[in-house]
């Protein structure tokens, strides 16, 4: 399964490599504005702007993260870029709401064993996916998303610990070699689209699966 989600996922990249970039040109070119913003006022790590600065990139990443999605899922979709950035602006403060809400769960898991808040985030980690996805209310959307990782949370551990791995180990390397800011961001960009196609084979898969597809 690993090894075919890599597959999967270096495949889905190279044939659709231009298209994947200009989808995500638009979330791409916000950030560097905010980053271009973060120098030009030489704001502080710990400063509120700095941090309400983070926290717009944190966003405009997700929804990125939803265009993803929405064009992995159907690339034969006739669908247009606009249209697809109005329809996941449209589901983003469903997203990120739910988003705060398995973070906050996850964190409080964390500091009480910390095996807790990996379970939890684990046995949500297709819940973009499933709003993104699916015409249901978020909430059913959330229940759903929690019944399919039922009795597959070690198999869903197993399959993103590589990926952690290898993205911890690239990070590190790409980041000893520049500190220009576009240079990480385009990297990050490229890490958010291989992430998401990597999940989306796990979770095509269960999801088939539970479906009885």
């Amino acid at each position: 399964m690993i090894l075919e989600g890599f597959k999967f996922s270096i495949n889905f990249l190279k044939d659709n490599f231009k298209k994947l970039i200009t989808i995500v040109s638009i979330p791409i070119v916000f950030e560097l504005i905010l980053n271009s913003f973060n120098s030009i006022s030489e704001i502080t790590g710990n400063s509120i702007t700095f941090y309400l600065v983070t926290t717009a990139g944190l966003f405009i990443q997700t929804w990125a993260q939803c265009i993803l999605i929405i064009f992995i899922a159907d690339k034969t979709s006739t669908r247009s870029i606009s249209d697809l950035y109005i329809y996941t602006l449209y589901k983003l403060p469903l997203v990120i709401m739910w988003s705060l809400f398995v973070g906050l769960a996850a964190t409080l898991g964390i500091l009480l064993f910390i095996l807790p808040g990996i379970y939890i985030g684990l046995r949500y980690a297709f819940y973009i996916f499933e709003i993104i996805l699916s015409s249901k209310k978020s909430t059913q959307a959330m229940k759903d998303s929690f019944a399919m990782t039922e009795g597959k949370v070690m198999q869903i551990f197993l399959y993103i610990l590589p990926l952690m791995i290898t993205v911890i180990l690239l990070s590190v390397f790409i980041y000893s070699l520049s500190n220009f800011y576009i240079i990480g961001i385009l990297y990050n960009y490229l890490i958010i689209i291989f992430t998401t196609l990597y999940s989306y084979y796990l979770y095509n898969n269960i999801k088939s699966s539970t479906d009885g597809t």
